[in-house]
């Protein structure tokens, strides 16, 4: 199952403990990089099943293909090392991205692997701000992106209104993620609401800085993609 994790770093000027989302800091200031990765274990069942459905099930996306990598990647704790971060564990119940995400971006460590109810109240209004955000952008996006949508359609388990015209497409996809938006993220939810790529591009967006994401596979080594 899906499985995300935090990062946490030392601060080099005075030793405090910080946790973060993955900033470059070195387009900003000739400074040692505070930055840390958020951790996104592999997990194979990121694609989707093609074909019509009539409601949101376990089984809306499943793997079809599998792309060799074109190199084998470096042990984790190289790239720990490289981006001096530290691991955090969050709660694997299908809202790990969002956890993570919060977990980096605040600097915190505690109440996200069994999620007190302080920080899933913050973490509900984070997830809300970006996928607003998100809603908002998301005509826009399509139209510089057009090949996505049906991706992310399917990817969202409306496989219906991909048939339809783009008006039907872009009213379905937004009311995938105004579903999504209203799910708190202390509950289990099925795969079609896991974070993808189009998540992790609007937390960069709203963060305002890098956020890196470990793909570990269970030998541990890993590659890493930067959003």
């Amino acid at each position: 199952h899906q499985y995300m994790k935090a990062t946490t770093i030392k601060s080099a000027d005075n030793g405090e403990v910080r946790t973060g989302s993955g900033v470059d800091r070195e387009r900003r200031a000739p400074t040692p990089t505070k930055s840390a990765p958020i951790n996104y274990h592999s997990n194979p069942e990121q694609e989707h099943k093609n074909g019509p459905v009539k409601e949101h099930t376990e089984t809306d996306c499943s793997i079809v293909a599998v792309t060799k990598a074109t190199d084998t990647g470096a042990p984790l704790s190289t790239w720990m090392a490289i981006l001096g971060g530290t691991v955090v564990d969050v709660a694997a119940n299908g809202n790990c991205g969002w956890l993570a995400f919060y977990a980096s971006l605040y600097n915190e460590a505690e109440g996200v692997q069994i999620p007190t109810p302080e920080v899933t109240d913050k973490v509900n209004q984070l997830k809300k701000m970006v996928l607003n955000e998100m809603i908002a952008n998301l005509s826009e996006e399509m139209k510089l992106h057009p090949e996505e949508l049906e991706v992310e359609l399917r990817a969202s388990g409306c496989h219906a209104a991909a048939q339809g015209d783009q008006e039907q497409q872009l009213c379905a996809l937004a009311n995938h993620l105004a579903t999504q938006r209203d799910k708190t993220v202390k509950a289990q939810v099925p795969l079609h609401f896991w974070v993808r790529p189009c998540h992790l591009k609007a937390m960069a967006m709203h963060a305002r800085e890098t956020i890196y994401v470990l793909d570990v596979q269970s030998n541990d080594q890993a590659r890493i993609q930067a959003y």
